[in-house]
């Protein structure tokens, strides 16, 4: 005779809502994953789509070399691009040796003056 023989095979009266309850967390988690993920991916798809910069500016001589193509990149384009250049330009001044602080101000006064003529002032 076992004694617990009996009690594991009994069919329980929890044991269904149990499964139901599973089946509910496992079908809220595969949505909720899926939404995740064409958010996600959604996000990136525009970020990649959106901004195509004339060069990138990772070095000082080619930054300097397409200089006026760069601030009318930054005078033209959607916002988010035009300021990640135009920050990735001014990193690219500040890190180099060969530019002095003067030249780091000017370009930085020519990249407010790019984005000036992007965003106008409308007069109401």
């Amino acid at each position: 005779f076992k004694p617990f023989s009996l009690w594991y095979n009994r069919p329980s009266c929890i044991e269904p809502q149990a499964r139901k309850l599973t089946r509910m967390v496992n079908k809220l988690s595969i949505i909720l994953l899926v939404v995740y993920a064409l958010s996600f991916s959604q996000a990136f798809a525009d970020e990649k789509k959106t901004c195509a910069p004339p060069y990138k500016p990772d070095n000082i001589f080619t930054v300097m070399f397409n200089y006026s193509e760069g601030m009318e990149y930054i005078s033209s384009a959607d916002k988010p691009c035009a300021d990640r250049f135009s920050q990735e330009l001014i990193e690219t001044f500040r890190d180099s040796f060969w530019v002095t602080k003067g030249c780091l101000v000017a370009t930085i006064e020519d990249v407010e003056k790019a984005k000036a003529k992007r965003n106008p002032p409308q007069l109401t």
